[in-house]
């Protein structure tokens, strides 16, 4: 590990072909504008980074280290975040898309999105106590066994949650898209 530790680096489309990711280290570094598609960065550990403008789509996360981890303007479709190592897992996501990503049984307590994308996203088994969802779209998103205790999903929409098989206590949603709450009853309203 000691010979792939990177600190304090911008990493972008320039440099990026000098850096090696197989079981790589990074702290505090910048990733800016990449096309990381499909690449396996299994057993990477990134602590305090940021990713601008990048390309995660089907990234291969087996066993990889996200702590206090900031994703921006980030296309990241079908990524198995569950795959990740759990511990100190933290993630924020502000402008991404998020479509057919994973989280299952994850702790993802006061997690925040804004104006996220997370279409067929799965939540399922996940600690999502506190999360935030500013201006997201969860449009067939999967919530099952999902902790959302004081969830805000009040400026969201798209969201089917069924009270049943969630917990919902002290979350907080806003008129309409709360309609989600009451769809498995076939309830509408005009």
């Amino acid at each position: 590990m000691e010979d792939n530790f990177y600190q304090d680096v911008i990493i972008n489309p320039e440099n990026v072909k000098d850096i090696i990711f197989l079981k790589s280290e990074f702290e505090r570094c910048e990733f800016q504008s990449l096309n990381l598609l499909s690449l396996d960065l299994s057993m990477v550990i990134f602590q305090e980074c940021i990713f601008i403008n990048c390309d995660l789509s089907m990234a291969i996360l087996n066993k990889t280290s996200f702590r206090k981890i900031t994703f921006d303007d980030c296309k990241i479709l079908g990524v198995r975040f569950d795959d990740c190592h759990p511990f100190l897992f933290s993630v924020s996501f502000k402008k991404c898309i998020l479509d057919m990503s994973v989280f299952n049984a994850l702790s993802l307590k006061k997690i925040f999105f804004s104006h996220c994308q997370l279409r067929e996203t799965d939540f399922s088994d996940a600690d999502m106590q506190d999360a935030v969802f500013d201006h997201c779209n969860l449009d067939l998103a999967i919530f099952e066994n999902t902790n959302l205790s004081g969830a805000d999903f009040i400026t969201s929409f798209g969201y089917i949650i069924d009270p049943e098989i969630n917990y919902v206590v002290k979350a907080k949603f806003s008129w309409p898209a709360a309609e989600g709450l009451l769809k498995k009853y076939r309830v509408f309203f005009e």
